[in-house]
């Protein structure tokens, strides 16, 4: 399987994340956006010194903001899209793996409809904005655990149907299948659909690095990527660690194992 294997990292990881052996890093949104025009220019330097490709970006806002509400300020976060776009595409970005767990969650006791209704609106006011740039918003069907709303494949499949807009499409999550007992032929099925894919250990709810001989089975979630004639990116979405450098380092090793450096 030809794919391109990728990282995800703040900018403190990028040199790490080089020194591991992947091709490209995802970074975070809200971090990048948030530096001052010079924080943001040594960032640039640093990135275009790495060797890097930065295609994907995710991690678009905070999970404390919550879309549903009357006083989520659209707007503002549309504005933010925008500058987000500006600076993402300049690194090269192709791709925002769009999850938002919490922000798109439907809490009990207001109107689910009107809620979906209100995600719907600003993931098409995002594309829009972000297609100027020749970036694709790929939401991510996410375990119940990270939201109560587009969990599985399919569902989310429908949700990009209904939005129709060329640049809004979905993704796969090896820990979100794994919690849902989603089975893996489903990347085949919607693999028209599918632009991007994440792996991390999903046993307990730290993301940790894959590594071989971790006690999981890693093979029915590849064999379906290569299945499906997947070929863009495998992010490694892991956040709890120990030793950054050496655990990347091991997960790269354990995808060498598998064939796919």
């Amino acid at each position: 399987m030809k794919v391109k294997l990728g990282c995800f990292g703040f900018v403190r990881d990028i040199d790490l994340i080089r020194t591991a052996g992947y091709d490209t890093a995802e970074m975070d949104i809200y971090e990048i956006n948030s530096q001052s025009k010079d924080e943001f220019k040594k960032t640039c330097s640093v990135a275009r010194a790495s060797g890097l490709t930065f295609n994907a970006f995710s991690g678009f806002m905070p999970l404390t903001e919550h879309i549903y509400k009357d006083s989520f300020q659209f707007e503002n976060w549309l504005l933010y899209a925008e500058k987000a776009a500006v600076r993402t595409a300049g690194l090269g970005c192709r791709i925002w793996p769009f999850g938002c767990g919490k922000p798109r969650s439907i809490p009990l006791g207001i109107d689910g409809e009107k809620a979906k209704a209100k995600f719907k609106f600003f993931v098409e006011e995002i594309c829009h904005i972000i297609k100027k740039y020749g970036i694709v918003l790929a939401i991510e069907p996410l375990g119940s655990m990270n939201s109560n709303y587009l969990n599985y494949i399919s569902e989310t499949v429908k949700f990009v149907e209904s939005v129709n807009l060329e640049n809004c499409m979905t993704m796969c999550d090896f820990r979100h299948m794994v919690k849902l007992n989603e089975g893996f032929d489903e990347i085949v099925k919607y693999r028209d659909y599918i632009c991007h894919a994440h792996i991390d250990n999903p046993c307990g709810m730290e993301r940790r690095f894959p590594m071989a001989g971790d006690g999981v089975d890693y093979d029915g979630y590849l064999e379906a990527l290569d299945r499906a004639g997947y070929d863009k990116i495998l992010t490694v979405e892991a956040t709890n660690y120990s030793n950054f450098e050496k655990e990347a380092k091991k997960t790269m090793e354990f995808f060498k194992l598998k064939g796919l450096k």
